[in-house]
């Protein structure tokens, strides 16, 4: 058997997001916590996500994570927290 892997995985790519709290609730409602790992068999969701947020923003963050899962197979969604960043008061 000759199998073949992906030498280097990909960088972590920005996703536009505008409303990022709103996003992170989405997905902690819609896969449990994050960082997640989604891949086909989270397609689906993904498109019922898309279609429920239409028209929220010009580009669609559950469109961009369809078309990354359809050309790499799988990816990690997670949040990055800038450290020069005030933290937000409650």
């Amino acid at each position: 058997m000759i199998l073949f892997q992906q030498a280097q995985p990909i960088d972590g790519q920005e996703l536009t997001v505008h409303k990022e709290e709103l996003f992170i609730a989405r997905m902690y409602a819609a896969f449990g916590s994050l960082p997640a790992t989604l891949d086909k068999h989270h397609l689906e969701k993904l498109e019922g996500m898309k279609v429920a947020t239409l028209g929220e923003q010009s580009s669609n963050p559950y469109d961009e994570l369809i078309r990354a899962i359809k050309r790499y197979g799988s990816v990690v969604v997670f949040v990055k927290f800038d450290p020069n960043e005030e933290p937000c008061e409650k």
